[in-house]
């Protein structure tokens, strides 16, 4: 039994070591830009980007946005659903496609000013925007078991 709450302390101590990694080095890449300008700077103002690319990654980031919040604050948090990704099945589909269509957009878009160094750059960049998350506090509104009463996992019985 200790040995599997050590070892539970160990596996959650290193993903968030790693997610602090990434957290931190896609701060850097976005502090950093092109080394004059940082990079919210340049893909918002700069002329020396692709401006449609930009703007189809950014429409399709907030479309993203939106389906995100409607899932998990609007569905979930709100109104309580008990599965609300089964209760939106369209929102998978949807959220992949716009994310996909977002980082490709994005690598285009910063293709002019960085070259080959915009599909790493928009890499690092979206990973540590999803690893960010891990230190990011819910307050009890997401993935919450007790808000219900109880909980989502129905383990299979031994029998089956």
């Amino acid at each position: 039994m200790a040995d599997s709450m050590w070892m539970r302390a160990v596996r959650t101590i290193g993903q968030r070591l790693l997610a602090a990694f990434w957290s931190l080095l896609a701060g850097l890449v976005i502090l950093y830009g092109n080394g004059k300008n940082d990079l919210v700077t340049l893909v918002l103002y700069s002329n020396d980007l692709n401006r449609v690319f930009i703007t189809v990654a950014l429409i399709n980031s907030v479309i993203n946005a939106a389906l995100f919040l409607y899932v998990y604050v609007w569905l979930d948090a709100i109104n309580n659903v008990e599965d609300p990704l089964n209760a939106s099945p369209w929102c998978i589909p949807t959220g992949a496609v716009t994310i996909v269509v977002a980082e490709i957009s994005y690598m285009l878009g910063l293709w002019p000013m960085f070259g080959f160094l915009s599909p790493l750059i928009v890499i690092v960049v979206s990973y540590g925007f999803i690893m960010s998350f891990h230190f990011v506090p819910t307050l009890g509104l997401l993935g919450n078991p007790i808000k219900r009463g109880k909980s989502r996992y129905v383990p299979k019985s031994h029998d089956e």
